[in-house]
């Protein structure tokens, strides 16, 4: 937004001092000329384009998820971010004793639930005013499956990897599943992990870690447009 911006102060800068020289009490006319563009500047500023926001707030979700998944090391627990994977890439993978897990964040507006067609966030009454996203289990099902292959590849250790949907927003079920991926809020996540039974043995959970911190399991996604390091 910074170029649009400052060539909107340009503008209107130039427009006041044309103002200020050929209109009639220009001096007026340049000031309330300038108050204008600057509150325009201001209100752009502050309601970005939809498509920025919706990027800011899913890195939001992103980062909250790493908050949760961080809380749990001293359980034996190691997260790992932003990897890549066939097409785009993976938010989360968790590796603990209770397994390896597959996570995706999303941090939705609206009242959130789970539909047939998959996570849908609805923002009013109409049909229209909501949103599904109809391909995400299989899409993160057919990622675990690869990242299973992957870990078997390089560690030998062959396990299954758990697909979960991390929701931050006006979810009502602590933890539901559908279609193999297990949809959970995102306050409720590390208890949930926690809790989860033993399925790995210490010398496996140090293996398939080791091998995601040496990256050579998976490495990083590359990072997104518009963005360094």
């Amino acid at each position: 937004m910074r170029a649009p911006l400052a060539f909107a102060a340009l503008m209107g800068i130039g427009g006041a001092v044309l103002f200020w020289i050929f209109a009639p009490h220009g001096h007026l006319l340049a000031a309330a000329f300038l108050g204008a563009t600057e509150m325009l500047i201001i209100c752009t500023r502050d309601s970005p384009p939809d498509f920025i926001a919706k990027w800011k707030r899913g890195g939001d979700g992103e980062r909250q998820t790493g908050k949760a998944l961080a809380r749990l090391e001293r359980d034996g627990w190691k997260s790992f971010h932003h990897r890549k994977a066939r097409y785009g890439d993976l938010d989360h993978v968790a590796v603990g004793p209770g397994g390896v897990y597959l996570l995706d964040s999303k941090n939705l507006h609206g009242t959130l639930t789970l539909e047939p067609e998959g996570l849908t966030a609805s923002y009013g009454e109409w049909p229209g005013d909501s949103y599904s996203f109809s391909r995400l289990g299989a899409t993160l099902k057919r990622e675990a499956k690869n990242l299973r292959f992957r870990i078997s590849d390089a560690t030998g250790v062959v396990v299954f990897v758990q697909s979960v949907v991390v929701v931050w927003g006006e979810f009502l079920p602590r933890e539901v599943e559908q279609d193999g991926v297990i949809y959970v809020r995102g306050d409720h996540l590390a208890d949930w992990l926690v809790a989860r039974p033993s399925r790995l043995a210490a010398s496996e959970v140090q293996r398939i870690q080791a091998g995601l911190e040496a990256e050579i399991i998976v490495g990083p996604a590359p990072p997104l447009l518009g963005t360094s390091g």
